[in-house]
């Protein structure tokens, strides 16, 4: 399992798994949580990239608003998207199946990579700017898990919208818990949204087969 540190974008040195995971970040950067989830996925027999996004000068500030603010000026979805496709570029004639994993902003970012040829399946975490993206068509199996407490947004509207695409790839999972209910270190953390939403990423990665069929 490799993790990549907060200033460092490395690549697996083995290859030698079939299956690579992208953990894409949320606005507070590669922290804790970010570290938990790849050590978790990594137990999995996975490999597992989680790149920081962020340049190095960029600061995250004391506050959620300043780390939101930060992510917006240094990063962006557009070109949070841009890394992590040439990442799946990168690596995409050393494994069979790559697979994204994203939390809040890291979620959108997923899902604007959706569409993408390399990736296998999508899965994410509260990304509450997917309505932005609602003309996104995922190509890959996509597994959205929401909360039905939002202080931003309603999220039904957003499930209404992407139902009408009757699209297959998509399948949906409303929890009653927070946003940020995955983060073990954070005070809106939900034990059983989290223990639920894992069994669904862990089903899915570990059946490959249900995963990758389209």
């Amino acid at each position: 399992m490799l993790l990549v540190s907060e200033r460092m974008l490395n690549m697996p040195d083995s290859r030698n798994r079939e299956n690579l995971v992208i953990i894409i970040h949320e606005i507070h950067g590669v922290n804790r949580h970010m570290e938990y989830m790849s050590t978790l996925i990594g137990d999995l027999g996975m490999d597992v990239i989680c790149p920081n996004l962020y340049p190095p000068e960029a600061s995250l500030g004391e506050s959620e608003e300043d780390a939101y603010k930060s992510f917006f000026q240094h990063v962006g979805f557009q070109k949070a998207a841009a890394t992590i496709k040439e990442l799946m570029e990168k690596n995409r004639s050393q494994y069979k199946n790559i697979y994204l994993v994203g939390f809040s902003v890291g979620a959108t970012v997923a899902w604007l990579c959706s569409d993408h040829s390399s990736v296998k399946g999508i899965f994410c975490f509260y990304g509450s700017r997917i309505r932005d993206y609602v003309h996104m068509n995922p190509t890959c199996p996509t597994q959205l898990f929401f909360s039905r407490i939002e202080k931003s947004f309603d999220v039904n509207p957003l499930l209404k919208e992407l139902e009408k695409k009757e699209n297959a790839s998509i399948s949906f999972h409303l929890f009653d818990a927070p946003h940020g209910f995955a983060n073990p270190y954070s005070n809106t953390f939900s034990q059983d949204a989290f223990d639920k939403s894992f069994a669904l990423l862990k089903g899915a990665l570990t059946h490959a087969t249900e995963v990758v069929e389209r």
